[in-house]
């Protein structure tokens, strides 16, 4: 009776989640109906705007006086495409790497790869599988997306790094990169030194969380203390409408492909910002000419890459959203890729429980976020910070334990691109390096 009851159960909220989802679908078509977007085609002086910033920001070959494009190939032979400064510090002794997340690409960390950070440490942004001019994975659940992040941090270090107590690599993600660093710093260690996220969640917390408020209001309302326990419910409800984007993204419905001109109007929201040619490019990933150019090593874009720039909208955003709908969030993690330093990784998979980090970890947040609620996924994290007392040994009076939360009342999700976002976040990582001369 009781498996039958949570099978009852699951129905129940997979048949909510549905009709929810319809629903913010309808909404969402509402408003694309009101948008100049989806009533006109681009006209050739557009195309002109958007081909010319495609090709400042993706061809392999342009030659950049700040910038340069490069690739780590897995162990299955997929790449992952990532920029790093032109100049950059022969003898740094620390690897600073970013992650982007939905719908955004390694250029996200432009402001920060052309910053002074890159007099000290070694910068590399990554895009993320199947984003930017990353290659297209089969899967997007964590023993895909983790397990391939890792595995390039793994190599990263070992091109950018030598080995040795003195070198560090601090991992740094936004939205879904910072899902990913905060499952590695919960559930993997020693494979970063330091974590910083912003405007992201750690998926067990979070989920723990929403646990708690429920408990508490469904025993507030049957006690019959309504007001009491509406309140204690609100943060629930608050983080239900916020995400009910997530809902229409992962409806069994190719949206992308069939609704294109909704997708297009939906692009300029998502990313918070106006539909400029760079905006757009820096999204939609790299074009088909661009596709047609390589690295002075002869590196070049995969198929994947090429196949994504011919979809409508360019990018292939039915396959962006399987971020969303594989796993990546909840589902458990088996870490299969090698340091090079011992045996691999066991293949007894991750505890998909809140677990203390095994790093420090700082977190900057940006308060007006229109996607989380800080109430559910940023207040009492506290309690699963890394501190000194979890060492087993000493480690650089440099990092300063500085596993501490910072709160921009100003900023909204997308606090990586604005001032105030930009300034904690250099804050942080100067501290973190070593603070002054950076």
């Amino acid at each position: 009776m009781a498996q039958i009851g949570v099978k009852i159960g699951e129905a129940l909220a997979a048949g909510t989640a549905f009709v929810y989802g319809c629903l913010y679908l309808t909404a969402a078509l509402i408003y694309a109906v009101q948008q100049k977007e989806f009533w006109s085609t681009s006209n050739d002086e557009q195309k002109a705007r958007i081909a010319k910033a495609s090709q400042e920001l993706w061809s392999l070959s342009a030659k950049s006086d700040f910038l340069s494009h490069h690739f780590v190939t897995l162990s299955d032979g997929k790449q992952l495409h990532y920029l790093a400064p032109v100049q950059s510090p022969q003898e740094a002794e620390t690897l600073i790497v970013f992650v982007h997340g939905f719908p955004d690409s390694a250029h996200l960390f432009t402001r920060q790869l052309r910053s002074s950070l890159s007099n000290r440490s070694k910068l590399v942004a990554l895009d993320l599988p199947g984003c930017g001019g990353s290659d297209d994975f089969e899967k997007y659940g964590p023993n895909q997306v983790l397990n391939s992040i890792a595995s390039a941090i793994v190599k990263l270090k070992q091109r950018y790094l030598g080995t040795g107590s003195k070198y560090r690599c601090i991992l740094v993600g936004h939205d879904w990169g910072g899902v990913v660093a905060f499952r590695i710093a919960a559930e993997e260690e020693g494979l970063v030194d330091h974590v910083v996220t912003m405007n992201s969640l750690y998926p067990a917390y979070a989920e723990e969380t929403l646990k708690g408020y429920l408990a508490r209001g469904s025993g507030l309302l049957k006690e019959w203390r309504f007001s009491e326990g509406r309140k204690a419910l609100g943060p629930v409800w608050s983080q239900i409408r916020k995400s009910g984007y997530t809902y229409m993204l992962t409806l069994p419905l190719p949206i992308a492909r069939s609704m294109p001109r909704v997708t297009a109007c939906l692009v300029k929201p998502a990313e918070a910002l106006s539909a400029a040619a760079k905006r757009l490019s820096m999204a939609y990933g790299p074009g088909p000419a661009d596709c047609d150019t390589s690295t002075p090593d002869g590196q070049t874009y995969g198929s994947s890459v090429l196949a994504r720039s011919f979809t409508n909208p360019p990018g292939d955003w039915d396959q962006k959203v399987r971020l969303y709908s594989e796993g990546l969030l909840r589902e458990r993690w088996t870490p299969s890729f090698h340091t090079g330093e011992g045996p691999g990784k066991s293949s007894e998979g991750s505890d998909t429980s809140p677990q203390k980090f095994k790093c420090p970890v700082n977190i900057i947040f940006g308060m007006k976020d229109v996607a989380l609620d800080p109430r559910v996924v940023l207040d009492g994290i506290e309690k699963y910070m890394y501190s000194k007392e979890d060492e087993n040994d000493d480690v650089a009076d440099a990092t300063h334990t500085a596993e501490r939360i910072t709160r921009l009342p100003d900023c909204g999700h997308w606090s990586i691109l604005e001032d105030e976002g930009v300034i904690a976040l250099d804050k942080v990582l100067r501290e973190i390096v070593g603070g002054n001369g950076i």
